[in-house]
């Protein structure tokens, strides 16, 4: 399993900074057991908030993840022991758990989501958490487990941030997204991956994973660092040194070709 989450005090001073931009809200949910959407099975806590909307932006957020990576959780990397996960458990933990932040994680055998927030009425901190979290599951599933936890998603998260505030701008939520950016773009190597994004399009993260699909690599058994920056440079057909070095955790890489 790999864990994604922000820390409490950190979202807790964010929210503080928004001048109320997400409310404390006063509805609370009886626990709901398996609320069925199309690909995902929702069990809910005692939520704050009107979350009702939430399994309808995990399936719109799905499809445009899908587009953007070119993966799809009906294909695993069952070379991996990974099993479909569809329908895919999302259990929403109680609100009392995390008052005062927002958090998640993905993965897991079988493959699940869970989430927590202090609040769940509609705004940028919680739709950006749902489509982090379903990035995550994505590569997850349909790749490999153990991706590089410095820069590329755990302790250091800049690709799920990134593939999240995109899906939210394509979803509409372009103010959202704006203001989540100036809060995450700090993150490490965030820079280099919206650098790839605006130069190389999603299509250089299509082909890194098709890559790694077809050569049925494992991160968990490898330097994941290193194979990820080496199959990055194959899938961009040249060298990427002077976007790794925006990026200082990617300590080393094979040269090009």
């Amino acid at each position: 399993i790999f864990m994604d989450m922000v820390s409490g005090r950190d979202v807790a001073l964010a929210l503080l900074g928004v001048g109320g931009a997400v409310a404390v809200g006063s509805l609370l949910l009886r626990p709901v057991s398996a609320l069925p959407t199309v690909n995902f099975r929702w069990t809910i806590g005692a939520v704050n908030g009107d979350i009702s909307w939430a399994p309808t932006y995990l399936e719109n957020c799905y499809t445009v993840l899908k587009a953007q990576l070119g993966l799809d959780l009906s294909q695993p990397a069952s070379w991996n022991g990974i099993p479909n996960p569809l329908p895919v458990p999302v259990t929403v933990d109680p609100s009392a758990d995390c008052p005062s932040s927002v958090g998640g994680w993905a993965g897991g055998i079988p493959p699940a989501l869970g989430f927590c927030s202090g609040n769940w009425s509609q705004g940028p901190y919680t739709h950006w958490i749902l489509g982090h979290e379903l990035c995550n599951l994505l590569t997850a599933v349909c790749v490999s487990y153990d991706w590089p936890p410095t820069w590329w998603a755990n302790s250091s998260s800049p690709f799920p941030i990134l593939s999240s505030l995109e899906a939210m701008r394509t979803l509409g939520l372009g103010v959202e997204a704006a203001f989540m950016e100036s809060i995450l773009s700090t993150e490490t190597c965030y820079s280099m991956f919206k650098a790839l994004l605006t130069d190389f399009g999603w299509p250089l993260f299509q082909n890194l994973f098709q890559l790694l699909r077809n050569d049925r690599v494992n991160l968990s058994t490898v330097d994941s660092s290193y194979t990820v920056a080496d199959y990055l440079q194959r899938a961009a057909g040249q060298s990427l040194a002077t976007y790794f070095a925006q990026c200082p955790n990617i300590a080393t890489y094979p040269p090009y070709p």
